[in-house]
């Protein structure tokens, strides 16, 4: 035998000997995560002997794989070398093994085709916040990759494998064979609940196999429509179900909605599994109209604004990933929009992540706050900031400062907090976690139930944090004249991850619950809603209660709410499990979770069903909406109408696509690459400058100062009316923020337009009548329309904010003010 072309015999045994220890080690890795994050008594003889056969099955199928590719590496290579190469693959395909546990430990769900719905920069963030990258975690990273090399090179080595006969090689690869086959017979004939499953699954061969089926190496059956038709166009549902709770609406009511991050239904209410931590909450369902067992349609926040308030499907990777270039639509902001409502949206992460600023611009929303916007007006609020944003508490504190200021009625407001998610911090850490021991010791449940509470002490913490936040800001909002007009959704958006479900559906599990000084009588319902009711039933209540006129057709993919107290499901819709996967449906009491088939039983339990005609059924539902869902993106056939275009001015990306594919080669933040189109513009190269901020404004229309630097770049080059666009389109956005009258005051000046340039500097001075570079822009430009009294009484009432040595002075010496 040439043993150029075939790898020495102790190669196929020696190989599988590599990846079956290496995978071994990588286990033991993962017992230990489980261990220490969710309790050692995760750890059962089931799982580890369950876990060992499908590592021993992944072993075989990647040994057969680097056969394969030893062969031709012997044509090109020395044996050596060969081994070497091979044995670095081997051990970066066990740290890529690790990285996948380390996951799963955190967060006790796989990871899978979700990994390829976001962004470098998505994952880069996500990563970042959890607080895991460490100067230690690095260099466990690095010692684990020497150790497996060493490990693996020691094997390789081994004479044992030198000495083994042909007969004895043959004989221990069908052994490995025999190995296989039997455990993927025992693996199949076993009935196992599929959260345990996926525990026991290789993470390495579950990614894999879930990446493949996200690349669409397994495609859904495509149903054919006519060209103009639309498939979820349908006349709107009459019924008004909220109607007889409510008092009589003399004026439409004011809406709020409260998207708590992470609120899963199993966290408050009487039935909780984990209840306990939200008090407040807890207190006011009981004086609401209080559903139990709602569902959100998504297993991430992407899909909770879409289906909230558009009842929308879902698109490839999540209908706001769709943007700018949506399909035509409507949702409850732009419907309130245009009818006179005052739209916002107010919280304290970027709303850059899931292209949130793209969906709300497109809504026509008057006003969002977010991250950026609050650390501009508010720099205070950074010290009380975790990675993903200004905490829960101060963001609702300013939220109520801005609200003074915008008289408009009646109004639309939507909040969403962000405490509740990793890196689970609170601001006064220390008050907190005696809070939440306190909270512990006062609830009425078994020792081993407390015990589980204390394994997620940080998690509930910060969920108890959320929960004070709402009280402070609806004790707030009591105060205030419009409070008896107003009508409070609460919810939120999907189970409290790293938090051990119950079942595959608790991932969607989420409370729903209206409270409104409104209300003459309250509710507790048992059906079961999502989240693609609320809009339908809401628009309903609108029609009938107050003299709006809503849509007669619509696309909602959702109905009515049920107002069953007894539990039943009546909802026939789709789920999308992550960015990746439309896998879930549905249909009344019957549940389609990957290919197995689930009875919805009361509480939201789960019973495993053997019946091929309603599994056929929900099946071919689900690849319905697939091409519905499909077909209504891609044609643009979701409502009737012309969707917003996007024109022309896109044209520069194909400009400068080489300067784009270098900047995305250095993987840079939104940040970062607003610093490097500053740089840019300061020195001289306006065009990059613009096109890298229109880029991201592309994905993060509400970054104002990227928008002001477009505009002080055309400003430089004189072009005042092309600058003067970005700015008014600032102000229209948000009136307060300073930098945009600092830039449209120097645009004026220079163009020579003073009293327009006194105009604005004097709206800047409303909002902000203390600002020094205010007053002096005022001065300067009294001085240029020769008012010098005037001039001289700013500039009196200037000097008594700065020191008399402050160099500032000797600007106005040439405008015979200094004395």
């Amino acid at each position: 035998m040439d043993t150029k072309l075939v790898p020495k015999k102790k190669f196929y045994l020696a190989q599988f000997s590599m990846f079956f220890i290496a995978f071994l080690f990588a286990r033991c890795y993962e017992w230990v995560g489980m261990s220490v994050y969710h309790g050692f008594n995760t750890i059962g003889l089931d799982y580890v002997l369950m876990a060992l056969v499908h590592d021993l099955q992944i072993c075989v199928v990647l040994t057969v794989l680097f056969l394969l590719l030893a062969i031709p590496l012997q044509l090109i290579y020395r044996q050596e070398a060969v081994q070497n190469i091979t044995a670095h693959l081997t051990v970066i395909v066990t740290m890529i093994y690790i990285f996948l546990i380390s996951y799963f430990t955190i967060t006790l769900r796989p990871l899978g085709a979700d990994f390829w719905g976001y962004s470098i920069t998505e994952i880069f963030n996500t990563v970042l916040a959890t607080n895991y990258i460490t100067v230690w975690s690095v260099l466990f990273l690095v010692m684990s990759y020497l150790m497996l090399y060493w490990l693996v090179r020691t094997i390789q080595s081994l004479e044992v494998f030198a000495k083994v006969k042909a007969k004895g090689v043959g004989a221990g690869v069908v052994a490995i064979l025999v190995i296989y086959i039997v455990s993927v017979a025992f693996e199949a004939d076993r009935d196992v609940n599929v959260i345990q499953k996926e525990k026991q699954e290789n993470k390495l061969s579950y990614f894999a196999t879930r990446s493949f089926s996200a690349i669409g190496l397994f495609g859904d059956k495509v149903t054919a429509f006519e060209k103009n038709e639309y498939p979820l166009l349908r006349e709107a549902e009459q019924k008004d179900v909220l109607g007889p709770f409510f008092n009589k609406f003399n004026t439409p009511p004011n809406i709020v909605f409260l998207f708590v991050e992470s609120m899963g239904g199993e966290f408050m209410g009487p039935n909780g599994q984990w209840a306990g931590f939200t008090p407040y909450l807890d207190s006011l369902s009981k004086e609401s109209l209080y559903w139990e067992n709602g569902l959100s349609l998504s297993g991430r926040t992407f899909g909770l604004v879409p289906s909230v308030l558009g009842s929308l499907p879902f698109g490839k990777h999540g209908f706001m990933e769709l943007g700018p270039s949506y399909p035509n639509h409507q949702s409850l902001i732009s419907l309130l929009d245009q009818r006179g409502y005052y739209t916002a949206f107010y919280s304290g992460y970027d709303t850059y992540f899931d292209k949130l600023d793209f969906f709300l611009d497109y809504q026509g929303i008057d006003y969002v706050l977010n991250k950026q916007k609050l650390e501009k007006l508010f720099p205070e609020s950074t010290k009380s900031s975790n990675y993903w944003g200004v905490d829960d508490k101060t963001m609702f504190s300013l939220s109520s400062t801005l609200l003074d200021t915008a008289k408009a009625f009646p109004r639309l407001e939507i909040y969403h907090t962000l405490q509740s998610h990793s890196p689970f911090t609170v601001p006064n850490a220390g008050k907190y976690e005696a809070q939440f021991r306190d909270r512990l010791n006062k609830l009425d449940v078994s020792k081993e139930r407390k015990k589980g509470y204390r394994q997620y002490r940080a998690e509930l913490t910060t969920l108890l944090f959320a929960d004070q936040s709402i009280k402070q800001f609806m004790e707030s909002y009591r105060q205030r004249d419009q409070f008896e007009n107003t009508i409070f959704i609460i919810t939120g958006d999907h189970w409290l991850v790293p938090i051990p479900q119950p079942s595959v559906i608790s991932r969607y599990h989420v409370p729903i619950m209206i409270y409104s000084p409104k209300l003459k009588r309250t509710g507790h319902f048992k059906s079961v809603n999502t989240h693609a009711e609320i809009v339908p039933t809401f628009t309903a209540l609108l029609r009938s209660q107050t003299k709006l006129e809503m849509p007669q057709s619509v696309h909602w993919i959702g109905g009515i709410m049920d107002t069953s107290r007894k539990f039943r499901s009546r909802q026939s819709v789709p789920l999308m499990r992550n960015k990746n996967r439309i896998s879930d449906y549905l249909d009344g009491e019957y549940y389609l979770y990957d290919d197995q088939l689930y009875k919805l039983g009361e509480g939201l339990t789960l019973t495993h069903k053997e019946n091929k005609k309603v599994k056929a059924r929900l099946e071919e539902k689900l690849s319905r909406f697939k091409s519905i869902n499909q077909f209504v993106i891609e044609s643009n056939r979701l409502y009737p109408g012309d969707s917003k275009a996007v024109g022309p001015e896109y044209t520069f990306l194909e400009e400068y696509d080489t300067l784009f594919a270098q900047l995305d080669k250095q993987g840079l933040s939104i940040d970062q690459q607003y610093q490097e189109a500053r740089q840019m513009a300061f020195t001289g190269n306006y065009g990059k400058a613009r096109a890298i901020a229109k880029r991201i404004l592309m994905n993060h229309p509400g970054y104002h100062d990227v928008r002001i630097l477009i505009g002080r770049t055309h400003a430089w080059e004189e072009n005042y009316s092309e600058a003067r666009k970005h700015f008014k389109e600032v102000l229209k956005s948000d009136s307060t923020y300073y930098d945009t009258y600092s830039a449209y005051f120097d645009n004026e000046y220079w163009a020579g337009n003073y009293e327009d340039a006194l105009e604005v500097v004097n709206q800047g001075l409303k909002y902000h009548p203390q600002r020094k570079q205010f007053l002096k822009r005022k001065i300067k430009v009294l001085a240029g329309l020769k008012r010098y009294s005037e001039a001289k009484e700013v500039y009196n009432r200037f000097k008594k904010q700065i020191s008399p040595a402050d160099s500032s002075l000797k600007e106005f010496e040439n405008i015979g003010l200094y004395k």
